[in-house]
């Protein structure tokens, strides 16, 4: 082959990668979420909790979350959420306010759960989110207790069974 047809072939291999990974991150919701911001982040919350097991579409591997003090990485984080969904019987999200700008978004919401004993909370959560190929790889959050027993605050970064 001649170096033209190399040249030729080799860009088009580099826009048909590109094109690839282009798409492969449209597909990611948070990545191209225009519509309605706070909807696919009361989504991806309720789907985090519900169904753990699809986390690692949302998070990167080398995601690290900043809780109220707390860091834990994308294993603790998968703990810290299996030990919420032992306490917590009914959880709802409800985003207030959202913005989203390149690679970044923040939002606050209320997460009203009740626990297993009967007894129910709001837990308030201000949030910075980075993006990384359409996945958070760092968060940064402070909670704070509306209603309920002030304790509830640890929950919002525990990871480790009490």
């Amino acid at each position: 082959m001649n170096k033209l047809t190399l040249t030729f072939l080799y860009v088009i291999g580099v826009f048909t990668m590109t094109a690839n990974a282009q798409s492969a991150l449209q597909q990611q919701p948070l990545f191209n979420c225009k519509a309605n911001l706070k909807s696919c982040l009361e989504e991806m919350y309720t789907t985090v909790f519900k169904s753990p097991q699809l986390i690692d579409y949302y998070f990167s591997e080398d995601y690290t979350q900043y809780a109220d003090g707390e860091v834990l990485n994308l294993t603790e984080f998968k703990k810290h959420i299996q030990i919420v969904k032992n306490k917590v019987r009914n959880i709802h999200f409800k985003v207030m306010e959202a913005a989203k700008s390149e690679g970044t978004f923040s939002d606050r919401h209320l997460v009203t759960i009740e626990l297993q004993d009967g007894s129910n909370a709001v837990i308030e959560i201000i949030q910075i989110s980075k993006l990384k190929n359409g996945k958070i790889y760092e968060l940064h959050e402070l909670s704070r207790v509306i209603s309920g027993d002030k304790a509830l605050k640890a929950l919002a970064s525990q990871k480790h069974e009490n």
